[in-house]
């Protein structure tokens, strides 16, 4: 359980946990640098299954990623500090699944429940993981339709979830391989288990929380369109969005001008959405993939990565207040003029340029210069 300003619903969120028949459970808490009551409240519970740790801000992502070393248990899942599990029976009916081996874990249709008194409203999720689903994923231009909160093996976590997720910020149940992409094995709970609290303080409707949604959906597209190219993108969206339908997708490398039509529609969506979340890093990006360019580039600032998936926010913020490192700032400022590749001295540079450009959802070739 990630928490950050959460005094007036964290109490509910572990009283659920508490609640529940199945009692062999530990509840890990990290609280991201609250600085409201939230700190107060979750040690006035006394129960020794509650472990409550404390980061300074760093954001949910990095707090689920360090709460990651404490685990003792074989299942893990994940519960927002403002939501809650729907029954007391959550616990006692899914730990059932996994005595099948073949799962890895489980995923669920939510309900939404409302702050201001509206009714509740399930969210149906049935039978979406098919062998389609990364497809789908390319064609809702990276919008997960699988819901966050996950409920998997350990193994699956550290393997998955601690590196698609917690690392870089893409949907945990994708599963790469070297030549292809599938997703995990999931099993479709048949009750819904996961109660989700809609207010118009949720996260997502924050600046900050736009801006890495859509940075993590910046991310899918550009990883999916190493494996998949989508025509008519404007089209197959609504197809897939309204009537579930996926249509063509070739099973082929995208081009940069495919990667640029799908980017510059997410991005529309985006400052649509929140407009506060737009940067010079979009408007820069959607250059660099409209340039068809064949040149190779060096660099003059010294290549250190700063930045994975989970730091979206520190990225975020740093350009906002123009402390972006030397290198990001260069490499940015590249891609107006385009570029296939970059030069580079070392294996050790070489690695963490591809780390560099993989955050920045940048498609080029890293080269080491020959002695």
């Amino acid at each position: 359980m990630p928490t950050y300003n959460d005094d007036l619903y964290i109490a509910a969120a572990i009283q659920s946990v508490l609640n529940q028949t199945y009692s062999n459970w530990e509840l890990l808490i990290m609280d991201d640098g609250s600085t409201d009551n939230t700190a107060s409240i979750v040690q006035s519970f006394t129960d020794s299954r509650i472990r409550f740790f404390q980061q300074a801000n760093q954001g949910q992502l990095k707090a689920l990623s360090n709460l990651g070393d404490h685990i003792t248990g074989n299942v893990v899942m994940m519960l927002h500090s403002d939501d809650l599990l729907y029954t007391n029976l959550v616990l006692e009916q899914n730990i059932k699944y996994f005595d099948n081996p073949a799962i890895d874990g489980l995923y669920c249709s939510i309900v939404q429940f409302y702050s201001n008194g509206e009714s509740d409203r399930q969210v149906v999720n049935a039978n979406a993981l098919t062998r389609k689903a990364p497809k789908k994923l390319l064609t809702l231009l990276g919008s997960n339709f699988i819901p966050d909160p996950f409920f998997l093996r350990k193994e699956c976590f550290f393997k998955n979830v601690k590196y698609n997720y917690l690392t870089w910020n893409y949907p945990y149940w994708l599963d790469f391989k070297d030549k292809n992409v599938a997703s995990l094995k999931l099993q479709y709970s048949e009750f819904p288990w996961y109660y989700y609290r809609i207010y118009s303080e949720n996260y997502g409707n924050s600046i900050i929380g736009n801006f890495e949604t859509f940075l993590g959906r910046m991310r899918s597209i550009y990883l999916l369109s190493s494996y998949y190219s989508l025509p008519l993108p404007k089209i197959q969206k609504e197809l897939a969005r309204r009537f579930n339908l996926i249509g063509c997708v070739f099973s082929k490398q995208a081009s940069k001008k495919k990667v640029a039509d799908l980017l510059k529609i997410l991005i529309r969506n985006m400052q649509g959405r929140t407009p506060g979340a737009y940067t010079w890093y979009h408007e820069q990006l959607l250059s660099f993939y409209s340039k068809n360019s064949s040149d190779t580039i060096e660099l003059k600032s010294p290549i250190e990565s700063a930045y994975y998936g989970l730091d979206g926010r520190r990225f975020f913020n740093d350009i906002i207040h123009n402390n972006l490192p030397d290198i990001y700032k260069e490499l940015i400022s590249q891609f107006r003029n385009g570029f296939c590749a970059v030069r580079v001295n070392s294996d050790k540079e070489k690695q963490s340029l591809e780390i560099i450009l993989k955050f920045l959802c940048v498609r080029a070739t890293v080269i080491i210069n020959k002695l």
